[in-house]
């Protein structure tokens, strides 16, 4: 039975946040982290391939 308490806490909870200001909020700034998320993970990719280049010029001056 407790738990079932704390599920419906929470349930209302998540309801009040998706009607009030303050859940908008959260939405933008997880958004906002996503989309920084998507660039980090698009850019590392390049990086990674630099970083890959960088060292097989090391190793082909050796």
């Amino acid at each position: 039975m407790i738990g079932g308490r704390v599920n419906k806490r929470n349930r209302n909870r998540l309801i009040e946040l998706a009607h009030g200001e303050s859940g908008q909020d959260i939405i933008e700034y997880a958004m906002i982290a996503a989309v920084i998320g998507l660039g980090v993970v698009a850019s590392m990719s390049t990086v990674t391939q630099d970083i890959g280049k960088m060292f097989n010029n090391i190793e082909a001056n050796f």
